[in-house]
C-alpha cells in the first residue's frame, strides 16, 4: 500500500513538473509577446517624438525641438537592436526590423535634408508637399511594418497564450487532486495500521502467550508480510510441540503400563523369595536377590517420580486439604527415615510446636521425608539432622538442617530444577533421580508457600519450607 501511494506521488510529481514546465514556457511566451509589444510601442513613441520634434524644428527653428530630435534619434538604434534580439529566432520578423530600420534612416535623412532647405518650407505649399509626398509614405510604410510585426508575433503565440489560463487551472486542479490523494492515502494507511497491522499484531501477541501456556493457537493470520511469517513459525512450532508432547505421552504411557507393572511383579516375587522360610538361601544368593530387589526398587521409584512430575506439569496438583496436627506430621516424617538414619549413625532431632496446619498431610509428609532422606544421605556418620519449626508474622517455617558437605553457591539457584544434583557421581554412588526436590517445590508452591535453601560448603545445608501464616493455628 505504501508502494502504491509512493507510485502515485511520483507520477503526480512528474505530471506536475510537466505542468510547471508548460506554465514556464507559456509565461516565457507571454513575456516575449509583451516584450515585442512594449518595444514596438516604445519605438513608435520615439519615432513619433523624433519626427514631431524634427518637424517643429523645421518650421520654427526651435532649439528644444532639435535637442529632443537628436536625443530620440540616438536612442533609436538601441531600441531597434533590442527588438531585433527579441525576435532573433524568427527570420521573417528580423527582415521586417531591418526594413523598418532602413525606413527610419530614410526618414531621418529626409528631415535632415529638409532642414538645409528650410526656406523652401516657408509657405504652406512646400510644407504640404513634403508631408504628402515624402514623410507620409514613409510613416505609412513604418506603421504597416509595425502592424505586421505585432500581428505575426501575436499569430505565432496566440494559441500558447490562450492556453495559459487552462494550464494554470490544470496546475491548481492537480494540487487539489494531490491533497485529496494524500488525505485518502493517510486514511487508508491509518485504517491499514489500526485494523490490519494492529489486529494482526494483537493476534500474534496472543499466540505468543498461548504458545508459552501450551494452549491452542488462534487461526493463522492472512497476508504476505513478516507478521504472517512469524505467525506461521508459531503455528509450525506449536504443531511440532504437539507432536513431541504426544510422543512424550506415548512414552510415559508405555513406562506406566509396559514397564511399571512387570517391574512391580518382579519386585513382589523377589520380596516373596527373600522373606520365604521354606528353603534357606545361601548368603551369596541372598545378596544377589537383595541387590536385584534394590535395583528394581530404584527403577520403580524413578518411574513413579517421573510420572508424578509429569502429572504436576500437565494438570497441576490436586490437594486434599485438612487440618493436621503439626507434631503428628513431624513425627510421621521422622519415623519414616529413622531406620535409615540409625544405619548411618545419624541422630534426628525434632522440635515440638503445638499447632494445627491446613494442608495436604500426606503430600507435606512426603516433602519432609524427601528433605530428611537427602539430609541423611549427604551427612557424615555421627552427625545430627534437625527438624525445626517456628512461626513468624507472615510465614510458618519448617526447616531441615544437616551437617553435611554443603551445596556450592553457584548451584543454590538451580538445585530445585529437574535432574539437578550437586555432583554427577551422586546418582551412581548414593542413588536418587534428581526429581525429588522439583516435586517438593511443586507441592509446597501448590500450598501457596515457598521452599528455599541456605548452605555453606563444609558446614551443611538448611532447607526451609515457608507456609502462609494464615494456614497455621496455634493449639
Amino acid at each position: 500500500m505504501i508502494a502504491f501511494v509512493l507510485a502515485i506521488q511520483i507520477a503526480f510529481l512528474v505530471f506536475y513538473g510537466w505542468l510547471l514546465k508548460q506554465a514556464e514556457f507559456l509565461a516565457e511566451q507571454e513575456f516575449h509577446n509583451k516584450s515585442v509589444i512594449g518595444r514596438s510601442n516604445w519605438i513608435s513613441t520615439l519615432l513619433f517624438a523624433n519626427n514631431l520634434a524634427g518637424f517643429i524644428h523645421l518650421v520654427s527653428d526651435d532649439t528644444n525641438s532639435l535637442r529632443i530630435y537628436q536625443s530620440s534619434k540616438q536612442a533609436m538604434p538601441a531600441e531597434l537592436a533590442g527588438l531585433y534580439s527579441v525576435l532573433k529566432d524568427d527570420s521573417e520578423q528580423q527582415q521586417r526590423i531591418k526594413k523598418s530600420s532602413l525606413l527610419i534612416d530614410r526618414l531621418y535623412s529626409v528631415l535632415e535634408k529638409s532642414e538645409k532647405n528650410s526656406p523652401y518650407l516657408a509657405d504652406k505649399t512646400g510644407l504640404k508637399n513634403l508631408t504628402d509626398n515624402t514623410l507620409m509614405p514613409l510613416w505609412t510604410e513604418l506603421f504597416d511594418l509595425r502592424h505586421e510585426v505585432l500581428a505575426a508575433d501575436f499569430a505565432k503565440y496566440k494559441v500558447n497564450i490562450e492556453s495559459l489560463p487552462k494550464a494554470r487551472s490544470q496546475r491548481d486542479n492537480s494540487i487539489i487532486i494531490l491533497v485529496v490523494i494524500n488525505v485518502l492515502a493517510a486514511a487508508g494507511l491509518l485504517y491499514f495500521y489500526t485494523h490490519g497491522l494492529t489486529v494482526r499484531l494483537a493476534i500474534l501477541a496472543d499466540n505468543a502467550k498461548r504458545f508459552g501456556l501450551k494452549q491452542r493457537l488462534n487461526k493463522p493470520v492472512t497476508g504476505n508480510d513478516e507478521i504472517t511469517e512469524v505467525d506461521r513459525a508459531f503455528h509450525s512450532m506449536s504443531e511440532s510441540l504437539e507432536i513431541a508432547q504426544q510422543r512424550k505421552q506415548d512414552f510415559l504411557s508405555m513406562i506406566s503400563h509396559d514397564m511399571r507393572t512387570p517391574l512391580s511383579n518382579v519386585q513382589a516375587s523377589l520380596e516373596f523369595v527373600l522373606e520365604a522360610h521354606q528353603e534357606p538361601l545361601s548368603e551369596q544368593t541372598q545378596e544377589w536377590l537383595q541387590r536385584a530387589y534394590q535395583n528394581v526398587d530404584t527403577v520403580l521409584s524413578l518411574i513413579n517420580e517421573l510420572l508424578e512430575i509429569e502429572r504436576i506439569e500437565v494438570g497441576g496438583l490436586t490437594l486434599v486439604i485438612s487440618e493436621a496436627r503439626l507434631s503428628d506430621i513431624i513425627r510421621r516424617s521422622a519415623d519414616s527415615v529413622r531406620a535409615v538414619a540409625a544405619q548411618n549413625s545419624i541422630t534426628i532431632v525434632e522440635s515440638k510446636l503445638a499447632a494445627y496446619v491446613r494442608c495436604d498431610e500426606d503430600r507435606l509428609i512426603r516433602v519432609l521425608v524427601n528433605l530428611l532422606g537427602n539430609a541423611i544421605k549427604f551427612s557424615p556418620p555421627g552427625s545430627t539432622v534437625t527438624l525445626d519449626c517456628k512461626k513468624t508474622t507472615q510465614w510458618f517455617e519448617i526447616s531441615v538442617q544437616d551437617q553435611g558437605r554443603g551445596i556450592p553457591s553457584e548451584l543454590l539457584n538451580t538445585i530445585f530444577e529437574r535432574y539437578k544434583q550437586v555432583s554427577p557421581d551422586d546418582a551412581r554412588k548414593l542413588g536418587g533421580t534428581g526429581l525429588g526436590l522439583a516435586i517438593s517445590k511443586a507441592i509446597v508452591e501448590a500450598h501457596g508457600g515457598l521452599i528455599e535453601v541456605e548452605s555453606e560448603i563444609g558446614k551443611g545445608s538448611s532447607f526451609i519450607i515457608s507456609l502462609p501464616a494464615s494456614s497455621v493455628e496455634l493449639a
